[in-house]
């Protein structure tokens, strides 16, 4: 997807990119944002109280009313409203909600 415009295009729209993945630094930030959310969850399952843990991601993941991909795109959104900022960056914004 990250390889035409129409998939760059779809990527933006389902998981609230701020811009078009089109870049090596935009793609790397995006791949970065989408992996630390499970990498957390793993490190620290269970110990912040919080509602979201291996179980919670791995229940979305198996629903099988929708695809793996717009499991991901849901699991990504939802770590975006949760963290209470309308955007993550680095130097522009890459995710927004």
């Amino acid at each position: 997807m990250l390889s035409t415009s129409s998939g760059q295009s779809q990527l933006q729209k389902d998981f609230k990119l701020c811009t078009l993945p089109n870049n090596p630094d935009d793609i790397s930030q995006f791949m970065s944002a989408l992996m630390g959310n499970w990498m957390g969850t793993v490190q620290y399952n269970d110990e912040t109280g919080g509602i979201i843990d291996i179980n919670s991601l791995c229940g979305i993941m198996v629903n099988t009313t929708k695809s793996a991909y717009d499991a991901y795109a849901e699991i990504s959104n939802l770590f975006v409203r949760l963290s209470g900022v309308r955007a993550h960056s680095h130097s522009s914004c890459v995710l927004r909600y």
